[in-house]
């Protein structure tokens, strides 16, 4: 008699996969992996910076809210009058942010600021006064760009920012004016100041008494009380407020701004790098800024110095091409 086998009864052992086989699978799903990363990474940045261009328009429309309630727009800073090298200690150095607080509900951030701030009385800089020293240590998370990290600073955390012209024209370029900028070490406080990545655009040099670069200064500036109708260049050419690192130098984050102390930053010295005097940015290849007109745009750090002088300038008689 002869048995004929079931075909499903030939061979019920089952096949397993070959180290071969596995390590083929392995490699195409690393392949896979290694395609998409970019595009997640590309993602979460684009994210990241939709966040950040949202903080740039509400700090913006703080700002045309207290334009809206006392007809011009915050001091860029409470810096030395006439604009002198800053000296060591004195002068408040109160920047552009702090004014803002009531108009982005921090009222009670704004309560606990003692120090002067009428920008035609000259105080104390504002970490001497022991109120306004603590609350200056409070982490506000609208001032924090989402791609940057301004706590991994290791040399200080500036608690003014000051451009003056040097008549003696002993100093870098451009022209005699010159940035100075007042830190406090880490081991001295610097270590607990709250920071910020968003700081005023003063324009070319903010105003400094050197007729040239007086003439590309923008909205806010040492000690300035201007309005919307200052602004004669356009308020959609202008720009307000921008992002800064406070000096990345490769991988070394030497310095950060605080939120309290860091006023505006003149902008002629282009977007080339993240050097402590220039707005600057963790957005691959751009940096944000905001304009008069409260439009959030960003631009690229190939942009000529020129062009982005001409667009801190309010009243330059110049537009950016």
């Amino acid at each position: 008699m002869v048995l004929l086998a079931h075909p499903w009864l030939v061979d019920c052992r089952r096949r397993g996969f070959t180290l071969v086989e596995l390590l083929v699978v392995i490699g195409i799903i690393g392949v896979l992996v290694a395609l998409l990363l970019p595009a997640v990474q590309s993602a979460r940045e684009a994210a990241r910076r939709a966040e950040c261009i949202n903080h740039l328009r509400q700090i913006s429309v703080a700002a045309h809210n207290f334009h809206a309630a006392l007809k011009h727009f915050p001091p860029g800073y409470l810096g030395p009058w006439p604009p002198v090298e800053a000296p060591p200690v004195g002068d408040q150095f109160v920047g552009v942010l702090p004014y803002l607080l009531p108009y982005l509900e921090q009222n009670s951030v704004h309560e606990r600021i003692e120090v002067e701030m009428d920008v035609a009385k000259v105080a104390g800089g504002w970490w001497t006064d022991a109120s306004t020293w603590t609350v200056a240590q409070a982490r506000l998370g609208l001032f924090l760009c989402p791609s940057d990290n301004p706590y991994a600073n290791v040399t200080g955390t500036f608690v003014g920012l000051h451009t003056w012209w040097d008549k003696g024209n002993t100093k870098t370029p451009p022209g005699e004016v010159w940035l100075t900028g007042l830190y406090m070490s880490l081991a001295n406080g610097g270590l607990n100041i709250g920071r910020s990545n968003y700081v005023a655009s003063a324009g070319g040099m903010g105003m400094t008494e050197n007729a040239y670069w007086d003439m590309f200064r923008g909205p806010m500036y040492n000690r300035s009380v201007r309005s919307l109708a200052d602004v004669v260049d356009g308020t959609s050419h202008t720009l307000m407020f921008g992002e800064s690192l406070g000096g990345l130098y490769g991988n070394r984050r030497e310095y950060a701004h605080s939120w309290m102390g860091s006023g505006s930053l003149p902008t002629a010295w282009g977007l080339s790098d993240a050097a402590y005097f220039r707005f600057s940015s963790q957005h691959p290849g751009m940096v944000c800024f905001s304009y008069c007109d409260g439009s959030v745009r960003p631009l690229a750090t190939t942009i000529d110095d020129d062009a982005l002088k001409t667009m801190g300038g309010m009243r330059d008689g110049e537009m950016p091409k």
